[in-house]
């Protein structure tokens, strides 16, 4: 079997990678051209360098695959319209290359943010109305969408996965500038902290993907792959404090300042505008939790890696990423001698 991953060589297409490869799959890649595919090919995988956004490198890389993984997708572009264009448009142009290959089934990793956030104390579960307030969020949703209606005319069998909010080595910037305001012991805290909050390690969700692979019948059904336990925005600083080996002197700050910053960002938003700092403090002390019971229960799926120890797999990565960093710079200032 021939699978195609799209997002690598990003986070989590990176580790779907890593997983398919180690069990002997053969694996192809869509990537972005501005990105090296060295590390993809030296492992073992085939890569095809095009963009979501073209219909024909849709087609290249769908030849001959026998399922898709789309995991590709844009949180904080420079261009507004890239989250339609990307999402919506990118996903729309591979649903198609993949039915016109005859792929056998097609994969959408979605976000939490097609649903929207909690609007009460249940948690979030994939039969109820989605609410998305962001353009991200919508157009995360209308990708959804595009993805399920291919399964409904009988197109190409379609299954959508929405992962909440996800974490582990290999991590991009947003999330290791979280890291260190956690391991300077002061993160900026709103509202007490006590809103709840879903996650899930990177591995687990890679293994989510694994199980929905294996398992027949659940074309047009979206999942939402999630811890079973539900956190608190303070218990998961808590969490990555411990793992730092850092005593947690949360900087409190009122809630109302949050809301100031969302309502900041939604009229930048109006304006085709986006900033991810008043994006992330406008959420920060906002509900986002759900339920992971169908997953478990269809999927045949549950969580292995609890929240300290993926945490702690993610501090000795960024711990070792850093420090490579680090290196790097001085090399690179140093003088030829």
């Amino acid at each position: 079997m021939k699978t195609l991953v799209t997002g690598a060589p990003g986070w989590l297409g990176s580790r779907l990678v890593s997983r398919l490869l180690e069990a002997g799959q053969e694996v192809r890649c869509l990537v972005e051209p501005a990105a090296d595919p060295h590390a993809l090919r030296r492992a073992g995988a085939e890569t095809v360098a095009g963009d979501v956004r073209d219909p024909e490198a849709c087609e290249r890389a769908c030849a001959g695959v026998d399922d898709v993984v789309h995991c590709a997708g844009v949180v904080h572009p420079e261009r507004f319209a890239d989250y339609r264009a990307i999402h919506v448009h990118g996903t729309r142009h591979l649903v198609n290359a993949s039915a016109s290959a005859g792929a056998r089934r097609f994969y959408y990793v979605s976000s939490e943010a097609a649903q929207g956030y909690n609007r009460g104390s249940q948690p979030l579960v994939e039969d109820a109305p989605c609410h998305p307030e962001t353009e991200y969020g919508r157009s995360k949703r209308a990708a959804e969408i595009v993805t399920l209606d291919a399964n409904a005319t009988g197109e190409l069998e379609t299954v959508v996965l929405r992962p909440a909010m996800f974490y582990g080595p290999g991590q991009p910037e947003r999330r290791s500038r979280l890291m260190q305001m956690v391991a300077s012991g002061r993160p900026p805290l709103f509202g007490g902290g006590s809103n709840r909050r879903s996650m899930i390690y990177v591995d687990n969700l890679v293994d989510a993907v694994e199980a929905a692979r294996g398992t027949p019948g659940i074309g047009g059904e979206v999942f939402w792959i999630a811890d079973t336990e539900i956190y608190t925005t303070r218990g998961f600083f808590e969490a990555m404090a411990a793992a730092l080996g850092t005593t947690l002197r949360p900087l409190e700050l009122p809630a109302w300042l949050a809301a100031g910053c969302r309502l900041a960002a939604q009229t930048l938003e109006r304006a085709h505008l986006h900033s991810l700092d008043l994006h992330v403090v406008g959420e920060s002390p906002r509900d986002f939790f759900c339920s992971n019971a169908k997953a478990r229960a269809r999927l045949a799926w549950t969580p292995k890696v609890g929240l300290s120890t993926g945490l702690a797999a993610a501090v000795e990565w960024w711990r070792i990423h850093e420090a490579r960093l680090r290196s790097d710079s001085v090399l690179a200032s140093s003088p030829i001698r």
